[in-house]
């Protein structure tokens, strides 16, 4: 089993490139005029589940998708690669990191789940579940984690993307992945180059001093950077900002 995935660009830098919870490798398609394909090829991945691989069963956890991750490489004939996660699949990205060792050139980690989870109190994760179905609590999440003044258009096309993406049953294994696992005594020390690129209006949970203590203290070659203007999904909020921000980094990690 390989995971469905699409190419895009001749470069000789590798690049596997994987979406959040609530889309697929659709998430991307705002930014793809910005990336240079002449330098980098990239593979835009969906987990199982999700997009192009929604009929590929598994347990979805952090541990399955790195070892997906890792077997697509593989049947690619990459060596060497780096590996971009956005928010759940910033988590996955450590994860792949962990496994992979020097396989992984570098990580960059968008708007990300640290590698202790969220482990959010029960109110919290009870109104995660609720966006799964109801389209006012999705909408009220979009609001508390992007910038608002994106306008009404922005909400209808996230809520569209997002329950065209993947079934409820099997969002709802990925949410207890990204709030139940915790590998951060793995993490601690793992020098793969990683850069967390973070949203000016995100969620305060994801916060730059946030991160830095969890990212910070785990990983001794971590850099950090906010994305001005976006909230938690800067490759749509900002795409030029966003490619250009990961690629210049990927660049610096060759």
């Amino acid at each position: 089993m390989i995971l469905e995935h699409e190419m895009y660009g001749d470069g000789a830098e590798k690049v596997v490139i994987m979406h959040d919870w609530q889309g697929d490798h659709r998430n991307y398609d705002l930014a793809r005029p910005f990336f240079d394909t002449d330098r980098f090829s990239y593979a835009f991945t969906d987990l199982r589940g999700y997009g192009r691989s929604r009929d590929i069963d598994g347990a979805h956890t952090a541990a399955e998708a790195s070892a997906d991750v890792l077997a697509l490489a593989d049947h690619l004939g990459w060596k060497r690669f780096h590996v971009v996660g956005h928010s759940m699949t910033g988590m996955i990205a450590q994860r792949i990191a962990i496994d992979g060792g020097e396989r992984v050139q570098s990580v960059v980690a968008a708007t990300p789940v640290p590698a202790c989870g969220l482990q959010m109190p029960a109110a919290d994760l009870a109104f995660f579940e609720a966006t799964m179905t109801d389209d006012g609590a999705f909408l009220q999440l979009l609001a508390a984690i992007t910038n608002r003044g994106l306008g009404d258009g922005w909400g209808r096309y996230k809520l569209e993307r997002s329950r065209s993406s993947a079934s409820v049953a099997t969002r709802a294994d990925y949410l207890r992945m990204f709030n139940e696992t915790d590998f951060s005594a793995e993490a601690h020390g793992v020098t793969t180059p990683m850069l967390v690129l973070l949203g000016e209006f995100d969620h305060e949970s994801l916060s730059e001093a946030n991160m830095r203590a969890t990212f910070g203290a785990y990983y001794p070659n971590v850099q950090f950077r906010i994305c001005l203007g976006a909230g938690h999904y800067p490759m749509q909020e900002m795409p030029p900002y966003y490619a250009a921000a990961i690629e210049s980094f990927m660049q610096r990690s060759t």
